[in-house]
């Protein structure tokens, strides 16, 4: 089985993830103008499987009326003023279908398990999103309009020029879906991976195989947890690199959200 998870052959994805397959990538940014701190590393990912969708407000309810577990809140004044705590037990009116946000890394990683699944590594988030190509963003290498809900650079960053002031509906932007049919990947929401942040090379767990990094891991302890694929509050036209972050895990915020691996 560990070898035929190796070589990425996998069977029928079960319902609502996608397949995505083993196969060496560059990690990294190969795609980007070089520059300091920006160079990629041979790698390999054992094939997996991947929501399709990031989890939203319908599916993380489930999973509070099933568990008793806290529901998405923060004791801000914004959270309130903008709708964005959860109230009576519910999602906010008319959000069902968008992604869940105002969850943390721990949130994140309790709904995986309830789902018998896990999230994503740093590095499987990048081969889904990123395919084999090279590609700058999930659907190609050129930047689409329409193709997913962030912000702008400047001015009042929450942009509705795209029709989306907030989160949007899960896969409200098809033309932005990845090689493999992944929405979202980029913008929307954040989304939690399960590594620690790792800052160089020398930080990166890998099984020993001689120049090429291999199901590779972040750093083992640390407060940071890496976050990829920016939000509807980040703007990613001029620098999609930028799209691979670190936040606190404790931190529940408004952009932040997840979807599961398995």
């Amino acid at each position: 089985m560990r070898l035929v998870m190796l070589l990425g052959c996998l069977g029928s994805p079960p319902d609502g993830m996608v397949a995505v397959p083993g196969e060496l990538f560059y990690f990294g940014w190969p795609r980007a103008i070089p520059g300091p701190g920006r160079h990629s590393e041979l790698a390999w990912v054992s094939g997996f499987f991947l929501d399709r969708t990031e989890v939203t407000n319908q599916d993380y309810l489930a999973f509070v009326q099933a568990t008793g577990y806290r529901i998405p809140w923060v004791a801000e004044p914004w959270a309130d003023e903008l709708g964005f705590n959860w109230q009576g037990g519910k999602p906010p009116t008319g959000r069902d279908d968008h992604p869940v946000v105002l969850v943390n890394w721990y949130d994140a990683t309790a709904y995986c398990a309830w789902r018998g699944k896990r999230l994503p590594t740093d590095a499987e988030w990048e081969r889904a999103a990123y395919s084999t190509d090279g590609r700058l963003y999930p659907w190609g290498p050129d930047y689409v309009v329409g193709a997913m809900n962030d912000g702008m650079i400047g001015g009042d960053s929450y942009d509705a020029s795209d029709g989306a002031q907030w989160t949007s509906p899960a896969c409200a932007y098809p033309t932005g879906n990845s090689a493999e049919g992944v929405c979202d990947l980029f913008g929307n929401a954040w989304e939690w991976t399960a590594d620690n942040d790792a800052q160089s090379w020398s930080d990166v767990r890998e099984l020993p195989v001689p120049r090429l990094h291999v199901n590779f891991r972040g750093p083992e302890h640390g407060v940071y947890r890496r976050v990829r694929g920016g939000s509807y509050y980040y703007e990613l036209e001029q620098e999609p690199w930028t799209e691979r972050l670190q936040f606190l895990a404790e931190i529940r915020r408004k952009t932040s959200g997840f979807r599961c691996a398995k």
